[in-house]
């Protein structure tokens, strides 16, 4: 593949990776703001403080174990629950 071709698919996947992430965080905002602020009197946040939220809501509750079953349940982290070996 020329280099030139390899270089513009880059661009463009970072492109849209940002617009993705943009929209994202974006459609968190915007989430927030309608529905915290009334019903449970909270604050309004901007786009920095959205983006903080996101970050620390990952690592909180996000995973550092890859789903290999396919089924978005992970059952083992630190070994197995029953005690069995493999």
């Amino acid at each position: 593949m020329e280099r030139s071709v390899w270089v513009g698919k880059m661009v463009m996947f970072a492109v849209v990776a940002v617009c993705i992430a943009f929209g994202v965080v974006m459609g968190t905002m915007y989430l927030w703001n309608w529905v915290i602020p009334e019903v449970f009197n909270g604050p309004v946040i901007n786009f920095w403080q959205t983006l903080g939220l996101l970050a620390l809501s990952k690592i909180f509750f996000g995973t550092l174990v890859e789903d290999v079953t396919g089924t978005g349940v992970i059952l083992e982290v630190h070994g197995d629950p029953t005690g069995r070996k493999n």
